[in-house]
C-alpha cells in the first residue's frame, strides 16, 4: 500500500518550542492513531510502528514531545518543559494535535497510544480529557510508584539551589539506576530496554537519545507519578476501550506488578473495556524487541476492535 508521510508543526503550549509531528498517510484510511513516545527520545524511533498502522489503513501521527527530537530550539536544554510542576501545557500539545488530525479527518475513530513515559501523559490524558479519543493504548506503564515523592523533594532541592534548568544526573540515576541491574549479564546499560541487541545498539548510537532531565522536567513527570494508576485516578477515566501492554520483564512496570494494579484499578471502577497483554520475557520497549511482529498484531486487532465498536480478542 502506497503511504504518504507530511512534516508540520504548531506552537507548544509550554511556550518553549513548536511542536513537531509526522503524519503518515495510507490510500484507504479507517481509523486514526497519535504516539506519544518516552523519556529521553523521539518519534523518530516509532516509524516501523507507524508504518504497520498505516499499511492496515490507520493514518498515523508521531508527535515529538518538548525538548525533545526536533520539538527544540537554540539555547532549549533537553529534558525540560518549562517552569512549571503540572505538566498540563504538554497535554493540551496532544488535545492540538487531536483537534488538527479531526479537522482533516472528521470520520475517523482515533486512539491515543503512549509509551512510558508517554503513557504517564496518556493516563494523566485519560484522567482529563478522556473524551477527546475513542481508545487507549498504554504501553511499557507503570502504576503507584511512592519512590515519586523522594524524587519531587530532591527535584525542588536542585530547583531551589538555581540548578532547575542544568541536566541531573543525581535524579537520573535516580529515575533509571536501577533498571540496566534488571538483566542479569547484561551487555550494554540499555539492555532493560529490549533482547533486540540491534535496536539497543541504535538507541545508544543516537545522539537523541538517552539524556538526562533538568530536575524541573523530573519536577513535572514526578508529580505527574503521584497522580495516576490510583483508584482516584481510575474512577476519573471515562469507560473507554483500553489496552495495557507490557513485558513482564520490564522494570518501568515493575515486572508486571504495577501494570496489573492499574488494570486492578481500572476493573475495580466499572471500566468494562480493558485488556492487559504481558509478553513473557518481553522488557520495556515491546515494540522493538524480538517478537514485534506479535505485539504488532496484537496493536491492530485494538484498533480494529475500537474502530469497530466491538470486544477486542486476541
Amino acid at each position: 500500500m502506497y503511504i504518504s508521510c507530511r512534516d508540520r508543526r504548531f506552537p507548544s503550549a509550554t511556550s518553549i518550542c513548536d511542536i513537531s509531528y509526522k503524519t503518515y498517510i495510507p490510500e484507504e484510511i479507517r481509523g486514526g492513531v497519535v504516539v506519544v513516545h518516552g523519556m529521553s527520545e523521539h518519534g523518530g524511533r516509532y516509524e516501523e510502528l507507524a508504518r504497520f498502522f498505516a499499511e492496515n489503513g490507520f493514518v498515523t501521527a508521531v508527535m515529538d514531545l518538548p525538548s525533545h527530537g526536533k520539538s527544540t530550539r537554540e539555547g532549549l536544554p533537553k529534558g525540560y518543559f518549562g517552569q512549571q510542576e503540572d505538566w498540563l501545557p504538554m497535554l493540551e500539545d496532544i488535545r492540538t494535535l487531536s483537534r488538527v488530525l479531526r479537522s482533516e479527518y472528521p470520520a475517523l475513530g482515533w486512539v491515543l497510544l503512549g509509551h512510558s513515559m508517554g503513557s504517564i501523559l496518556t493516563q494523566d490524558f485519560m484522567a482529563r480529557f478522556g473524551d477527546e479519543f475513542e481508545g487507549y493504548i498504554l504501553s511499557g506503564t507503570t502504576g503507584p510508584n511512592p519512590a515519586a515523592v523522594f524524587g519531587k523533594f530532591l527535584a525542588r532541592r536542585e530547583i531551589h539551589k538555581g540548578r532547575g534548568m542544568e541536566s541531573s544526573s543525581m535524579l537520573d540515576k535516580l529515575c533509571f539506576g536501577a533498571f540496566g541491574k534488571s538483566v542479569k549479564q547484561a551487555d550494554t546499560p540499555c539492555d532493560w530496554l529490549s533482547r533486540d541487541k540491534e535496536r539497543v545498539a541504535q538507541y545508544m548510537g543516537d545522539p537523541l537519545c538517552g539524556f538526562p532531565f533538568t530536575p524541573w522536567g523530573y519536577l513535572a513527570l514526578f508529580c505527574a507519578t503521584g497522580r495516576i494508576a490510583s483508584i482516584a485516578w481510575a474512577k476519573k477515566v471515562p469507560d473507554k476501550p483500553i489496552l495495557l501492554l507490557s513485558g513482564d520483564r520490564d522494570p518501568v512496570g515493575q515486572m508486571g506488578k504495577g501494570v496489573k494494579k492499574v488494570y486492578k484499578h481500572l476493573s475495580q471502577t466499572g471500566h468494562n473495556h480493558v485488556e492487559m497483554r504481558l509478553y513473557p520475557e518481553g522488557r520495556h520497549e515491546m515494540h522493538n524487541e524480538l517478537n514485534r511482529k506479535e505485539v504488532f498484531e496484537d496493536y491492530l486487532l485494538f484498533l480494529e476492535s475500537v474502530e469497530a465498536g466491538g470486544e477486542f480478542e486476541a
